[in-house]
């Protein structure tokens, strides 16, 4: 923001002022994320979905979503959302490395970033098709190789922690106050730290009489996302059940490169599940939108 505020945006310092105008290049850079986000949805869509409409459909769901004045915004939802969509295309095309950078920066973004390392376990590991061909000694490497792309994936993630436990806890910018409890915590986060400490963020702490209308709020995308979830596990639940290494009897002879028979969507799904679990369970329901 700072950057593009003083380069391509410096004349208008003069008539707005510095403040207004890094507004203006925080909402630029959002929106242009924003559109980055969506294009690059509709690219890993066509590859998943192997069709055009669906991709297509998906990406008009993902921009009129009733939450993207967060994605307008000068916020880091519309970054996080490119950085974690490339990260996906990227392990589509067995670019682990490159999805591992990404990812990184996605976890130094937000942290929930760091859930996302989970599709290259899944792309190097998990998948059945990693499988073939395949000695045990291959698979080892392979193993190894997997928790480095992860390590790397998750350092955006501890960095930031890391950055908040010196600030806070060995160079407290108040050196006479005592220091914050998390500063005593294994491990030290200062994300968790907020988030439980203001926001009363925590397992089942939403579920309160006050909540209600928020629940109220959140329910049409839960339906939603459990009818969603529903409808793909029931093509074939015993593929959803062995991690895609078996189908159901009756789906031997189909095809697998329709949208919900094939194990590209696997990992979307148990994906959706967990972010579902979580939003009803330890958020703040309602943004779930």
């Amino acid at each position: 923001m700072r950057t593009l505020t003083q380069t391509v945006l410096r004349p208008l310092v003069a008539v707005g002022g510095e403040q207004a105008v890094l507004a203006v290049a925080g909402c630029i850079i959002s929106n242009a994320c924003f559109v980055a986000a969506a294009v690059t949805l509709y690219a890993l869509g066509q590859y998943t979905l192997r069709n055009e409409r669906l991709a297509y459909i998906a990406s008009l769901l993902f921009v009129f979503a009733p939450s993207n004045m967060f994605m307008s915004a000068v916020y880091t939802e519309s970054l996080f959302a490119w950085l974690v969509f490339s990260a996906m295309l990227c392990i589509a095309r067995r670019q682990h490395v490159v999805a591992s950078l990404l990812l990184c920066a996605s976890s130094l973004c937000r942290s929930n970033g760091v859930m996302y390392a989970g599709y290259l376990v899944w792309d190097v590991v998990v998948r059945r098709e990693a499988w073939i061909g395949k000695r045990w000694t291959q698979m080892v490497v392979r193993a190894v190789a997997a928790a480095g792309l992860v390590a790397v994936s998750v350092l955006g993630f501890v960095g930031f922690q890391i950055y908040g436990y010196r600030t806070h806890c060995l160079q407290p910018l108040y050196p006479n106050h005592p220091s914050r409890a998390y500063c005593d915590g294994l491990p030290a986060t200062v994300y968790g730290f907020v988030q439980a400490e203001y926001w009363d963020v925590g397992f089942l702490r939403y579920y309160t009489w006050s909540q209600i209308p928020n629940f109220l709020l959140a329910a049409p995308m839960i339906v939603l996302s459990i009818a969603g979830i529903y409808t793909c596990a029931a093509h074939d639940p015993v593929r959803l059940a062995t991690l895609g290494w078996k189908r159901r009897p009756s789906l031997q002879t189909a095809s697998l490169d329709t949208a919900f028979l094939g194990n590209r969507l696997l990992p979307h799904i148990y994906l959706w599940v967990l972010l579902l679990a979580v939003a009803t369970t330890t958020m703040h329901v309602q943004v779930i939108t």
